[in-house]
């Protein structure tokens, strides 16, 4: 027989063997590749979609911490660590930081991360409408490119808190983006088809509905992720989030506190954030000349009738029904147990009572015997999407003691733009929030105290003692002069603490390896260490 004919029997032979072979479904091991996993994250907002890192609010993390990397980062403990940044240095006065960046780190689409692009970062800040974007406008003097990995940042004054600043926070304004790339496709192009440098690239997104990403094997110094995918979806409804996570369709989802039993007892996972979240309401535009011009309804700078509000509200009860009693009161803004500046008798000394009696007889004392009407804006944000619900509770306690509450649900960007613009009508406007866990607690109050958000505090000389302690270098002394700082704000009532809580998060059991930053109520840095379970 001749070899021609062998092979055309052998063949035929091999035909149904694998037709068998392929209809049983087996998989061949050589020259085929390994099915893709996918990470699948349910998130309650996000928090007005902007991918730019210049112009994103509060809470946008969740979905471009994934993307991006921060000149210098944090490690999970909240303190400073290398970057993009592989080391830096700060100058003799503390007015010049020099920052050496890696070699060899890409963009996701091939190019060097530069110096430069760091400097064009800082200079494109200048122009964003980004939460804390303009601190730095404020402090940066100049950048000073000395090579493609050399850069010198000068500042006006000393600021103590530049380096936190420049790693993942409430918002991702400090996350580098690339000029090269910028510079070919332009603003616009940027935003439409963003590129980072982190370690899961952004491949599709539909708006309203997911961010899909795949994962860059060969980072610098963050982990190569455990899954090969990623999709971030949103999913307003907590208890489709919930049914989600019980059917598979999801592997992390963020949930309220009443929900953690009935995710334990499917037999599924609660993962929380440790000393994350402090919540708070907070009243927008205190102490404007317009709002007294305008004839605003309770002039906010009448510290009786802010105080008639805290004591409506029933913290104890709001700490046991939200939390299930897992957290505790929260007695100052914005330190937290602990933390920089914290002092232990706060605890004792610094709680507001519930006293619906007394909150009645400080309205009319103030002229509003029988209330007034007040808007009252509420929004989900990362690491507290219950925040509605809890807003829904206060405006109960706020009418029972004659206030008239408009609650309004709403969205980071919707909301944004209010809080910092501030229209005539919501001048007499109060909102719920929640902020973070941080090692410069005084930076936090840079919105806070007459910055771009509110002016919180009425007089000059408060707004000179807050810059003294924002430029004091001298760590003992900086933290005494915050603790005194803090006690004079504590009986003004220019925002009402109400509790600090950790996040968090339901998973489902395919999923393994949950490595929280503890202090930011994020998963974003932790979605690359998942892993799928068994």
């Amino acid at each position: 027989m001749s070899s021609s004919r062998i092979f055309r029997s052998g063949c035929a032979a091999l035909v149904p063997i694998l037709l068998v072979a392929l209809t049983l479904g087996f998989t061949w091991p050589i020259g085929t590749a390994a099915a893709q996993t996918e990470l699948k994250v349910a998130v309650s907002t996000f928090t007005g979609e902007k991918v730019d890192p210049i112009n994103g609010g509060f809470g946008m993390h969740v979905y471009t911490a994934p993307i991006y990397d921060y000149l210098v980062t944090m490690s999970r403990d909240r303190k400073p660590s290398p970057g993009i940044a592989e080391s830096w240095s700060v100058s003799a006065g503390a007015k010049s930081y020099t920052f050496n960046i890696r070699r060899g780190m890409k963009w996701h689409n091939g190019d060097d991360v530069t110096a430069e692009d760091v400097a064009n970062h800082f200079k494109r800040l200048e122009k964003g409408t980004g939460a804390f974007g303009g601190v730095f406008k404020k402090n940066i003097a100049s950048t000073e490119v000395v090579d493609s990995h050399t850069i010198i940042v000068h500042l006006k004054n000393p600021w103590p808190d530049f380096i936190d600043f420049l790693g993942p926070g409430d918002t991702s304004v400090a996350a580098i983006t690339p000029k090269k790339y910028i510079d070919e496709v332009g603003e616009e192009g940027f935003r439409k088809n963003p590129v980072g440098s982190g370690p899961w690239k952004l491949i599709e997104r539909k708006t309203g509905s997911y961010f899909l990403y795949e994962a860059v094997s060969d980072h610098p110094y963050r982990p190569k992720p455990g899954f090969d995918r990623m999709r971030i979806m949103l999913v307003p409804e907590e208890s489709t989030r919930i049914a989600m996570l019980k059917r598979g369709e999801a592997h992390l989802a963020d949930i309220g506190f009443d929900s953690a039993k009935e995710i334990e007892a499917s037999g599924n996972q609660v993962l929380e954030i440790p000393n994350s979240v402090l919540v708070f309401i907070s009243f927008i535009g205190t102490w404007e000349e317009r709002a007294k011009t305008l004839n605003v309804p309770t002039q906010w700078d009448n510290k009786d009738v802010r105080k008639a509000l805290a004591m409506a509200i029933d913290r104890e009860e709001l700490l046991e029904f939200m939390a299930l009693g897992k957290g505790r009161l929260a007695s100052g803004f914005p330190a937290f147990p602990d933390g920089l500046g914290w002092d232990a008798d706060w605890d004792r000394d610094n709680q507001t009572p519930y006293d619906p009696a007394m909150a009645k007889k400080l309205l009319a004392d103030s002229g509003y015997p029988d209330g007034f009407k007040l808007r009252f804006y509420t929004l989900p944000i990362s690491g507290a999407q219950w925040l509605p619900k809890m807003a829904q509770i206060v405006s109960d306690y706020w009418k029972k003691v004659g206030i008239d509450v408009e609650l309004i649900s709403t969205e980071w960007g919707a909301f944004g733009p209010i809080v910092y613009s501030r229209p005539d009508a919501d001048l007499g406007a109060v909102y719920t929030f929640r902020t973070t866990q941080s090692s410069f607690p005084i930076g936090r109050m840079t919105n806070y105290v007459s910055g771009r958000g509110k002016a919180v505090v009425a007089n000059v000389p408060w707004d000179d003692d807050h810059a003294m302690v924002a430029q004091e270098t001298d760590m003992a002394k900086r933290e005494q002069m915050f603790k005194d700082l803090m006690h004079r704000l504590k009986d003004t009532y220019t925002l009402i603490p109400i509790m600090y809580v950790n996040a968090l998060f339901g998973a489902s059991k395919g999923v393994t390896n949950w490595v929280p930053y503890n202090g930011w109520p994020s998963p974003g840095l932790s979605y690359e260490y998942f892993k799928p379970a068994g």
